[in-house]
């Protein structure tokens, strides 16, 4: 149980060990959002970016990365860069130093690891290129990291998008969207349960798991809310952990290119269903609604929150950013 409690936080618990250990200067981590969404075209980048812009405006460090290596374009967002590097050549180790890729923007106190001319697909990243892109960002010396990741829900992308304290999924009132939503959620949650039970030195947590799952047909759990049960109710200490662990994932979903009033509440029923059906605690933070000004802006290439800060949608997206940072939880 020690190991899997340590596995979950990230953190050793043994004081004797803590006490022992030289003490040292430690850079504080930058604190990450990760923008994605299971559905491609639903305006994560143009979120990713203004967030970004919001956070550089309060005075913060920041650091935009796209990790859309597929089909990168935050370079086209937030106009021309000065970088000459980009992230796939770090990820590829050509170099060692992830500062190397990092370009100054437009905005002061915001900077830029693009994507632009990367030739490198999400599809071919292993672990270990997601491990050495997740050890990278952490360390940079910046205040907060927004992560603009791929849409889909292969396992590297998965990962990615869990190297975040803050998940953010863009979502479209449109049916297809939102039963994407939804399966991203389930694969989020399913991907990381099987991370935390291939951490337990024990091998106690994936038996009982096993075990869950190769029941009878009509006995397996039907939802990720009733696999939590059962492993609670088979073992009291894993499942308790885990289903608290999972109730407090950062998870926030954002209503994108809302059209009608009714638009606007479809969060609120995403909160109730995901409680629901997961067992799982996602914030709503808001909405913003269609404008032509968001069309307007990536063809002039020119940010929303910097020349059309005027627009409905901006004044939404601040709005979003303040609720953002307020139910933010402090790492621990």
């Amino acid at each position: 149980m020690k190991n899997l409690i340590s596995s979950l936080f990230g953190k050793k618990i043994d004081a004797v060990e803590r006490t022992q250990a030289a003490p040292r200067a430690v850079q504080p981590k930058a604190r990450i959002w990760a923008v994605g969404g299971c559905k491609g075209g639903v305006g994560k980048s143009v979120i990713a970016c203004n967030l970004a812009i919001m956070l550089a405006k309060s005075g913060k460090r920041a650091l935009l990365v796209d990790a859309d290596l597929g089909a990168a374009n935050l370079h086209t967002l937030i106009g021309d860069t000065e970088a000459k590097r980009t992230l796939s050549g770090f990820i590829k180790s050509e170099f060692d130093d992830i500062g190397l890729a990092i370009g100054k923007t437009q905005v002061p106190r915001l900077d830029i690891i693009s994507g632009a001319r990367d030739s490198l697909d999400v599809a071919s990243l292993n672990e270990h290129k997601v491990a050495r892109l997740s050890e990278g960002i952490k360390n940079v010396a910046y205040d907060y990291v927004v992560l603009d990741t791929a849409p889909g829900t292969s396992n590297t992308i998965l990962d990615i998008f869990m190297t975040a304290n803050d998940g953010l999924l863009v979502v479209t009132p449109e049916p297809t969207s939102v039963e994407n939503a939804y399966r991203f959620i389930k694969c989020l949650i399913l991907r990381r349960i099987k991370k935390i039970h291939e951490s337990d030195e024990s091998g106690g947590l994936k038996k009982l798991l096993q075990k869950i799952l190769h029941e009878k047909k009509d006995l397996r759990p039907r939802t990720v809310g009733n696999l939590l049960d059962e492993l609670r109710a088979h073992d009291h200490g894993h499942g308790a952990v885990l289903k608290e662990l999972l109730k407090n994932t950062n998870l926030h979903i954002i209503v994108n290119q809302a059209k009608r009033p009714e638009d606007g509440s479809l969060g609120y029923s995403m909160e109730r269903a995901c409680y629901d059906f997961f067992g799982l605690n996602v914030n709503f933070i808001g909405h913003i609604p269609y404008d032509d000004n968001v069309m307007e802006s990536i063809r002039r290439r020119s940010p929303l929150l910097i020349n059309y800060s005027y627009s409905e949608p901006a004044k939404n997206m601040e709005a979003i950013f303040q609720n953002l940072l307020r139910k933010e939880i402090k790492p621990l």
